[in-house]
């Protein structure tokens, strides 16, 4: 369709022009930027829970405290209703309701899209503002990490806009917004932004008292124009009444409800195993997930579920909390009102109830494949084997895990517990069926938990040796098994070593047309894990400081943050013009810089994959970066032969340091970027065959390591202790320095082609180093013993990170490979 020209008449009858809007893009931004719609939701709220109360509100209509204030939202409300279906641009109303046991409701990105969407429905001329980035960036504008700071640029842009009509903006239970960033807090900050911005503006909050939402308004815009006058707090005595209203409706309700007198035909202590259920699962049940959990007839749950009204309600077989007051309410009162032995208990029972579901359903070929099946192509069967059973595939583990130290959870974890005999018979069952729900990580997160139970416990010798090689069977296999759901039975057990517990003893188990592998290796090697995931060649991996983050670049342009535990991936960076080659975390690991050869270093919230900024000012492609101990200064390397010193929180540069020369024929890069432990020291390697040392507090250059290396120099590492400096090169060798006097100590020799890593353990007793293929060396940093106690482990791309005693590749298929660092 050609673009059009559209006219709309505003509110105040002027006319407004908009060129080459494409009416197709306005329908995909609306589609792509939707979470919910509002007014569809209200009515599911009213459904689970009550119509609203002419009583409840009417009151506020009357109050001449409120009538001013109100006045003119009576009007654009009034002027919503009655121009609804005109194409004019009338005054509008854009509401949300959060909802905290709704993961998808209760976050302050899908209050602000939600929000949005209802703007541009009603005033479609301000679509413009979004449409820019939507055009480059697709639907993933609304989706990724960054979106509540995309779509809060565009919102503060719509509202500069002299043509937007008056509009209303009605958010419900503030309080059930999460509060991880971006949260409550940067959804508090936009209404005080907008108040401020905008006279066009007006909002109206609920929220429980411990928000004080007028508190923080007020604090926020104290340094600007003051609208602590347009502020208006409804006090708790005035909400007497409709409270009244409220309760008497409801026993009113009661006392007509037909069939009162057979509320005994379900056992009171039927209702609060109903309850204990919903109150303490991790995320909604659905109908057939409760029955299983409970351990009640469907007709008793059903009963049980409509009895529990003031607490449950059940929409599109979903059960939900209708209110998080009334999760606050259950978990307050659990001890007095539901189980006397206390939560614990009741994760214990959950724990134990989810068993015992998973024992009578799971078995081999969930859903009737055929074998090499991948799970992409699959669709579940309709009545589907797993939904009564999907929750507690994924969530037994957590139950028991919580039970704590009860004496059930302890006797379930023995030996001859409910624990070990499940998973004896149905440990493969379990994983197909993992597979199948797409929750094969979860698999990995549960098996640990277990492990470090049992651990603890010290009771079940036996369950512990398994549940080790259980972790080591499912991290190894992973991927084919999220792949192919079927070779839990086939590739997990005829890989695994001959010495495997779970392949000696489910050997029985495989694919029907496996025989024995003669050349199965007899013991577990380094290898531990492999995830693919990537499109292209991986240019830069790193550990997260505390280990429970991996951050992977790759050719594609992008970074993917990995659960290193599971294999889980968390979310995917965006954005990069060029390929990235580096990527760096700071000491707190709240912020992960990515270097790219798009002369740039973007700052990055790794929690939530928010973009915060982009350090400009490079004249080539950066090659690495680094932060100082503290995490006050972010060093960058780059081809245009300098490293730069960067304030990483407020972006700004403070200087450059220049001194690496030219050698061969053409500009050398310097490659690489490390600070001393105490942060004094800052070494920079580069491809003109020379270590640099730096005063990273003043920019004076110390002394240069040269004249040893014959080649580029690849990489550079302190010692924890700061005493020794380790660098890689081109030339096949690795050199250990004194970095006080630069006196060179020791030569690492032998390897067999360019040498890219250099790594120090924890300790600084030993130095990893890499070969050409990438073979792994481990060498005493304190003498000239070679302790390579691992086979070859081939790769084509040389980026390594080690945390602790795991390292992981990168390879150029995309892949990445975990390996277990035992060094004598």
């Amino acid at each position: 369709m050609p673009n059009a020209v559209f006219t709309f008449h505003n509110y105040r009858g002027s006319k407004i022009v908009s060129q080459g809007v494409n009416q197709n893009a306005e329908t995909d931004i609306l589609r792509d930027l939707r979470v919910v719609d509002p007014a569809v939701d209200m009515e599911k709220i009213e459904d689970k829970k009550d119509r609203l109360l002419a009583d409840a509100y009417k009151w506020i209509l009357d109050t001449d405290q409120y009538a001013g204030m109100l006045a003119r939202e009576r009007r654009i409300i009034r002027e919503v209703e009655n121009n609804h279906k005109s194409d004019s641009l009338a005054p509008s109303l854009s509401y949300f309701f959060c909802q905290g046991t709704d993961t998808t409701l209760n976050n302050a990105t899908a209050t602000l899209r939600s929000l949005v969407w209802m703007l541009l429905v009603r005033q479609r001329h301000l679509i413009s503002h979004v449409r820019e980035k939507y055009d480059v960036s697709g639907p993933t504008l609304f989706k990724d990490g960054n979106a509540f700071y995309a779509l809060s640029k565009a919102f503060q842009r719509m509202l500069n806009d002299p043509n937007m009509s008056p509009v209303l903006f009605v958010v419900d239970a503030l309080d059930e917004c999460d509060r991880t960033k971006p949260g409550l807090d940067e959804l508090i900050q936009l209404i005080s932004d907008s108040i401020s911005r905008s006279d066009k503006v007006k909002w109206l909050v609920s929220s429980r008292p411990e928000i004080d939402v007028l508190a923080k308004l007020k604090t926020l815009n104290a340094d600007t124009r003051d609208i602590s006058e347009t502020l208006v707090e409804l006090d708790a005595q005035r909400l007497a009444d409709p409270v009244d209203a409220y309760i008497k409706h409801k026993l009113d309700t009661l006392r007509d409800r037909r069939g009162i007198e057979n509320v005994e035909e379900v056992d009171p202590q039927d209702c609060k195993r109903v309850l204990v259920c919903a109150a303490l699962a991790f995320r909604p049940l659905s109908l057939c997930e409760l029955i299983a959990l409970a351990g009640l007839p469907p007709k008793i749950t059903v009963r049980a579920i409509e009895l529990c009204g003031s607490f449950l309600a059940a929409r599109e077989e979903t059960v939900f909390l209708i209110h998080q007051s009334a999760k606050d309410y259950l978990d307050e009162n659990f001890e007095d009102r539901l189980q006397q032995s206390g939560t614990a208990q009741g994760h214990a029972d959950m724990g134990r109830r989810s068993i015992e579901a998973m024992s009578s359903v799971l078995k081999h070929n969930m859903y009737d494949l055929d074998y090499g099946f991948k799970r992409e192509d699959m669709k579940a069967p309709e009545p589907d084997p797993l939904a009564p059973i999907g929750y507690s595939c994924v969530f037994w583990a957590d139950h028991l895990f919580e039970s704590g130290e009860t004496s059930s959870c302890k006797r379930q974890l023995s030996d001859d517990g409910a624990v070990f005999r499940f998973l004896k018979e149905h440990l493969l069952y379990w994983l197909e069926s993992l597979s199948l729900l797409g929750n094969v990580p979860e698999g990995v997160r549960s098996i640990t938990k277990l492990l470090n139970m049992a651990q603890k416990h010290c009771t079940s010798p036996e369950l512990v040796k398994f549940l080790e090689d259980a972790e080591k069977v499912v991290r190894s296999h992973i991927s084919i098994i999220e792949r192919a759901p079927l070779q839990t039975y086939g590739s997990a057990l005829v890989f695994s070593p001959m010495a495997s517990e779970i392949r000696k003893m489910l050997w029985v188990k495989r694919l029907s047309f496996i025989a024995m592998s003669a050349d199965t290796r007899r013991h577990w090697d380094a290898h531990r894990q492999t995830l693919e995931g990537h499109g292209g060649w991986v240019r830069a991996v790193a550990f997260s400081p505390d280990g429970k983050t991996l951050a992977v670049a790759s050719h594609e342009r992008t970074v993917r943050l990995w659960d290193p535990a599971t294999g889980a991936h968390r979310q995917t960076l965006e954005g990069h013009g060029d390929s990235v080659t580096a990527v760096a975390f700071s000491p707190d690991g709240k912020t992960l810089a990515v270097a790219s050869h798009e002369r740039t270093v973007r700052l990055w919230d790794p929690a939530t994959g928010a973009h915060r900024q982009t350090l400009e000012g490079h004249g080539g492609s950066v090659r690495a970066v680094a932060f100082s101990p503290d995490g006050n200064t972010l060093a960058s390397a780059s081809s245009d032969r300098t490293v730069r010193l960067w304030d990483p929180a407020t972006g700004a540069q403070r200087q450059t340091l220049e001194g690496h020369g030219d050698w061969g024929r053409r500009n050398r890069s310097v490659t690489a970027v490390a600070f001393s432990p105490d942060g004094k020291t800052l070494a920079s390697a580069s491809e003109d065959r020379t270590v640099r040392l730096w005063n990273p507090a003043t920019g004076a250059h110390r002394q240069t390591l040269e004249g040893r290396h014959n080649s580029s120099v690849t990489a550079v590492a302190f010692s924890p202790d700061g005493k020794t400096l380790a660098s890689a090169s081109e030339d096949r060798t690795g050199r250990l320095w004194d970095p006080a006097t630069g006196a060179q100590r020791q030569t690492l020799e032998g390897h067999d082609g360019s040498v890219t890593v250099v790594a120090f353990s924890p300790d600084g007793r030993y130095l990893t180093t890499n070969f050409g293929s990438l073979r792994l060396s481990f060498t005493s940093a304190l003498s000239d013993q070679h302790r390579d106690k691992h086979p070859t482990v081939h790769s084509m791309s040389p980026e390594v990170a080690v945390h602790g005693n795991t390292i992981v590749l990168g390879r150029r298929s995309g892949g990445l490979t975990f390996l277990e660092a035992k060094v004598a």
